[in-house]
């Protein structure tokens, strides 16, 4: 249909290779499956999402009387919402979230909730969102996302100032930690989606957003924290882990020690 649609408009297109490419599942499922289960499974399969639609506006009306009970927001009962259908409660917060201008994640609702409403408690949910029960009642709250870092250049031996904080590499010093193998010169940047490393005891690669996670780092502080790396390999993130590849053995004549400090 889309091909027709530009032969008519007399358009060119692109054709993307991995569409046909047998190793990416949608690829099966259109080339294979689909001429195997035939029309039938067409209408089926169409069927299901009109029905899927329509309860989906039932859903969203439950949402929106949710919401008007709790008097729509800003700030809403903690207990009251506690209170509605388990979808109900996680589609009303991430409503709410997003006329506080951010957008929850896969289960940051149950994680709101758990907060109680008792006391005064908060939950960063990165990018300057926060959510915030004050005695009873939930909120959410916005801050100007802190600005990410340039990559700045760090000398062996040498100090580099990066955003707020002060990097130093030091020979023959322990440091924060301790590297060899590093050379004379490193960079640090801040982190990048798909950025991977060998963490020293994991015995293979992760993600530094699954690191973070493991290891309860703030969202709002992921961004900025240093990050330095040797010809785009991670050698270290501070205060996080350090990589296998880089970890000192010992007394080693390249030893290096790595710090770094918050400025005030």
């Amino acid at each position: 249909d889309t091909r027709a649609w530009c032969r008519a408009a007399g358009l060119d297109w692109r054709e993307d290779l991995s569409n046909d490419d047998p190793r990416f599942a949608r690829a099966r499922i259109r080339h294979e499956a689909m001429p195997a289960l035939g029309e039938r499974a067409e209408g089926a399969i169409a069927e299901t999402a009109r029905q899927l639609r329509e309860e989906a506006d039932v859903l969203e009306a439950a949402v929106e009387a949710a919401l008007e009970e709790l008097g729509g927001g800003p700030g809403v009962s903690a207990s009251v919402l506690g209170r509605q259908l388990p979808a109900v409660r996680r589609l009303a917060l991430r409503r709410l979230a997003e006329q506080a201008g951010g957008e929850l994640g896969a289960g940051e609702a149950d994680q709101i909730l758990a907060l109680g409403g008792r006391g005064s408690k908060s939950l960063d949910l990165g990018g300057g969102l926060r959510a915030v029960v004050e005695y009873g009642t939930l909120r959410f709250t916005r801050a100007p996302e802190e600005a990410v870092p340039d990559p700045v250049a760090l000398t062996v031996p040498g100090r580099a100032r990066f955003g707020s904080w002060e990097v130093e590499a030091t020979p023959g010093a322990p440091g924060d930690v301790s590297v060899a193998g590093v050379g004379g010169g490193l960079t640090v940047r801040a982190w990048r989606e798909g950025d991977r490393m060998r963490p020293v005891g994991l015995g293979g690669t992760k993600t530094l957003q699954d690191l973070f996670t493991d290891r309860k780092v703030p969202r709002s502080l992921r961004h900025t924290l240093p990050v330095v790396v040797r010809d785009n390999e991670i050698v270290w993130v501070a205060g996080v882990a350090v990589d296998e590849r880089f970890a000192a053995p010992g007394d080693g004549g390249d030893l290096v020690g790595l710090s770094a400090r918050a400025l005030a």
